[in-house]
């Protein structure tokens, strides 16, 4: 399970999940951080949708299939220690440190 909101920590925690026979790190690479899908809003900051026609409606169900993808995420993350720390390797790899 993959989070967008958590997308580098994402790309980190599959190849720490999905690495064979070489470092973890190796195969980590910029356009795995891109944002190939940025919506009608772009990139950035701005880029919330506008819910206001939804007037205030909420999707218990979908609300509670994601806390449960957070959680499986989560769990991953403690499991195949992908910290912010951790995945530097990946990180620096991909903007072409190392």
């Amino acid at each position: 399970v993959g989070i967008t909101e958590e997308w580098d920590l994402t790309v980190c925690l599959w190849h720490r999940m999905f690495a064979a026979g070489t470092p973890w790190w190796a195969a980590c690479a910029a356009p795995q951080f891109l944002n190939t899908r940025p919506g009608r809003a772009g990139p950035g900051p701005s880029r919330a949708y506008n819910t206001t026609p939804l007037g205030g409606f909420r999707d218990v169900d979908d609300g509670a299939l994601y806390e449960a993808g957070v959680r499986i995420f989560r769990g991953n993350l403690a499991r195949y220690n992908a910290t912010w720390a951790a995945c530097e390797p990946c990180f620096r790899r991909a903007r072409g440190e190392g």
